[in-house]
């Protein structure tokens, strides 16, 4: 309102009071701004006080979902969360937050290997105070371990190979998943030692294979020598 010319500095002295009753534990909601004349005064001008409004706006509370994992083919884990942002030394027990989040997830027993989201939603949370921010986790499972044996064989040189067979040594298969594939054996035909690989054979992503291998032994082929009989005179 001041007229061209004039400022504060050549026609104002003394300053007004101004004051508030919100604190800093005040809860959220809207506070008068009181300004008075205190020790304002003008010569040119008549003055005129216009209050004003404080506002305060609840705190915000994050609410992260706790990252979780497990095994192929287990129950899920317990589902939890971690929540940070309280103010003035407050705890979840004296802010006055009520309720709880719902926290769920898309993966199941049965879930093969691999990530899915843990949501994490509002539930029957309510605070007059905090408001939410809601950050999602992780669960993640993993792939059972399983250890596979190859079998001793062998065989008499010339002889077709015998079956390559292996035994689960640790672990076990779950739920109908079964090993597809075929064990090798290194290439040769002479007596001796042939090494028993992996070959193809596997199980699905939700294993992890540990192989131990083994060996074909081809063995020598006997072979009778008989004397003919003979006479003279």
């Amino acid at each position: 309102g001041f007229l061209p010319g004039d400022n504060p500095a050549n026609s104002l002295t003394g300053s007004p009071n101004i004051s508030t009753t919100a604190t800093t534990s005040s809860t959220p909601g809207t506070y008068t701004i009181r300004v008075t004349r205190g020790t304002l005064a003008s010569s040119k001008y008549n003055l005129v006080f216009v209050n004003g409004t404080m506002t305060v706006t609840k705190a915000v509370l994050t609410l992260t979902a706790d990252n979780k994992s497990k095994l192929y083919r287990t129950s899920n884990p317990t589902l939890t969360y971690t929540v940070t942002g309280f103010v003035l030394g407050q705890t979840p027990r004296t802010s006055g937050v009520t309720g709880s989040p719902n926290l769920s997830t898309t993966a199941t027993t049965t879930s093969p290997v691999g990530t899915y989201p843990i949501i994490i939603t509002n539930g029957t949370l309510n605070s007059s105070r905090y408001s939410f921010n809601f950050v999602n986790g992780t669960l993640t499972i993993n792939p059972r371990s399983l250890t596979i044996t190859a079998n001793a064989v062998s065989k008499v040189y010339g002889n077709v190979d015998p079956a390559l067979t292996y035994r689960i040594t640790s672990g076990s298969l779950l739920g109908g998943d079964v090993l597809t594939g075929s064990l090798t054996r290194a290439s040769g035909e002479n007596v001796g030692s042939y090494a028993i690989g992996i070959g193809t054979l596997a199980a699905s992503s939700n294993y992890a294979i540990t192989f131990i291998p083994n060996s074909l032994t081809i063995t020598r082929l006997s072979v009778t020598v008989r004397a003919q009989a003979r006479t003279k005179v």
